[in-house]
């Protein structure tokens, strides 16, 4: 027997509720991009997640990296990564978070709480960029 209050079900066992079924509710665009991203063959990456040919990267390719890593990226989110991007292709470096904040006009430490770590690391990594210097 199933049961259920929304949130999760689980199944009825003669020794007591087991197997807890957590539930999503996704919107119409997020399960167009989780099936996009399901079907979509990653490039090969290294040992820390980085594309091996930068080349490789496409928006699609980003998301649906973030998306096997159980990254959620949401659009201010993709918005800083773009931005990076952006600043990437006119500078050829990647840049401390320090000139990034200060690119994107946002002050350092919102910039921390929206990727609640270190921003850069992430950002270059599903932007298809190199691992940024200050990173280990």
């Amino acid at each position: 027997m199933i049961i259920g209050n929304g949130r999760a079900s689980a199944e009825i066992h003669p020794f007591g509720v087991i197997d807890e079924i957590p539930r999503v509710r996704l919107n119409e665009r997020e399960l167009t991009l989780n099936r996009k991203a399901l079907n979509m063959q990653i490039p090969n990456r290294d040992g820390d997640g980085y594309l091996v040919d930068m080349n490789a990267w496409t928006p699609e390719i980003g998301r649906a990296m973030a998306e096997a890593d159980g990254y959620e990226l949401n659009e201010k989110k993709w918005e800083q990564i773009m931005k990076a991007r952006e600043y990437f292709e006119e500078f050829a470096s990647v840049p401390p978070i320090r000139k990034f904040a200060k690119y994107i006009n946002e002050d350092q430490k919102d910039v921390f709480d929206l990727w609640m770590t270190g921003p850069m690391k992430p950002i270059t990594k599903y932007g298809g960029m190199p691992k940024p210097t200050g990173c280990v």
